[in-house]
């Protein structure tokens, strides 16, 4: 098993989550990291801003599939050290327009992209 932070498609409720092979831990916001609207998906980059993130429990085959998915689309795994346990997210290493940055840095799938939403 593996433990991961979710802040797009694979949080609990959008399209990619597998209730099957991922179990919701808990919601919580870290810092350190901004997020930005990439075509339809969130982008989070190294940054000062904050970030709401899943703590999800993932097993190993499911952690391999997501692994692909992410890396195929341009993120990298980056690991953190919380709540005593090694765990695993994938933030952007691409591109981002300065424009569409997600200024409460919380992804609710395309209604980020909705001009009532707190976009700059």
């Amino acid at each position: 098993m593996k433990y991961c932070l979710f802040y797009g498609s694979l949080k609990k409720g959008e399209y990619n989550f597998n209730a099957a092979t991922q179990k919701y831990l808990k919601t919580m916001e870290i810092s350190g990291y901004d997020l930005y609207e990439i075509t339809g998906y969130p982008a989070a980059i190294e940054g000062d801003g904050k970030l709401i993130v899943e703590l999800h429990e993932v097993d190993d085959s499911a952690f391999r599939n997501i692994a692909n998915m992410e890396t195929y689309y341009g993120y990298i795994e980056k690991r953190l050290n919380l709540d005593d346990k090694r765990v695993s997210m994938f933030v952007y290493r691409l591109g981002v327009d300065p424009n569409k940055k997600i200024k409460n840095g919380n992804w609710k799938g395309d209604k980020s992209c909705e001009p009532d939403s707190e976009l700059l």
